[in-house]
């Protein structure tokens, strides 16, 4: 980034586990995860930052956090959705109501929203959104045939148009350098996450479903350095946990792509067999390997 803005609080918004034993860091995790008054974007807010909200899937968060602003995971949450419910029809899923009640109900204050089109109801939420909230609500337009020899260019010229947008809300320029800086960070985090799941996979007595969740789930509350800070220091605590290997059958969870199930139902999921793999939160992992940050940014 400029050696003149670095798009960080001045202090943490999540410190609360600094400095604690695992079960401690643990509990914390889950008390922010599950918090629908999300006070690490509040305290974002506070001390001067924006915020840019987003599906879980598909957005290039670096172009939000190289303008230094927070990328928000918008996921849903457990509310009831008393407002937004008149602005759906009653067959459309949960997660588009309960997200747009966090905004009408101001539990979280966006400056930026950004969806996709990657079903019907995503589609036209923007609309939705920006008929109600007085901030610029866009949708990214995926390529609908990535094999074609067009797409790279396509998404590259979408990625963008996002800078720009991004650049507005920002009030300053994002530059090449900018992006390159906060590839490295994302990258860091991609291969933090890799090994997180690496020992879930290996020995999931020492990680369980519920405590793997919360740890990713961190990432799309916090600044992605906090998120860094927190799986450097989470790790090595979390080999050295002194767990019991159970006789559990090893499984796969599948089918949480948008719309995330409750942390107690992982937890009881947890109890009686290993999740050794999912696709939970799969925005903050769907990259699987360092993205490169040579030459155009925007192409990497």
């Amino acid at each position: 980034m400029s050696a003149t803005f670095t798009g960080r609080s001045a202090a943490p918004v999540f410190p609360a586990w600094r400095g604690q034993a695992l079960d401690e860091m643990l509990y914390h995790c889950r008390e922010l995860v599950e918090d629908t008054d999300f006070p690490t974007v509040r305290r974002w807010r506070e001390a001067g930052g924006k915020v840019a909200g987003h599906f879980q899937v598909y957005f290039p968060e670096e172009i939000a956090h190289a303008g230094g602003m927070l990328p928000f995971k918008v996921r849903g949450a457990a509310v009831e959705p008393t407002q937004a419910e008149s602005r759906f029809g009653s067959y459309l899923c949960s997660i588009l109501k309960t997200s747009l009640e966090l905004a009408l109900g101001k539990r979280v204050e966006l400056d930026l929203f950004v969806t996709h089109p990657i079903c019907d109801a995503a589609r036209n939420l923007a609309g939705v959104w920006g008929r109600n909230l007085p901030y610029p609500c866009r949708i990214l337009y995926l390529p609908q045939n990535p094999n074609s020899a067009f797409a790279t260019r396509y998404l590259r010229d979408e990625y963008d148009r996002t800078r720009r947008v991004c650049e507005e809300i920002a009030g300053r320029p994002i530059s090449d350098a900018d992006l390159t800086h906060s590839i490295a960070v994302f990258n860091e985090n991609r291969a933090l996450l890799r090994a997180l799941y690496a020992l879930k996979c290996e020995r999931p007595w020492q990680l369980p479903a519920d405590d793997a969740y919360v740890l990713t789930a961190i990432g799309g509350l916090v600044p992605r350095e906090e998120h860094n800070d927190l799986l450097r220091a989470v790790l090595p605590l979390l080999e050295a946990r002194a767990a019991p290997r159970q006789d559990k059958i090893r499984v796969i969870l599948e089918g949480a792509f948008c719309e995330q199930p409750p942390l107690d139902l992982i937890r009881a999921i947890a109890r009686s067999c290993y999740v050794v793999d999912d696709d939970l939160l799969i925005g903050l992992r769907w990259i699987t390997s360092d993205v490169p940050d040579g030459g155009d940014p925007l192409l990497s």
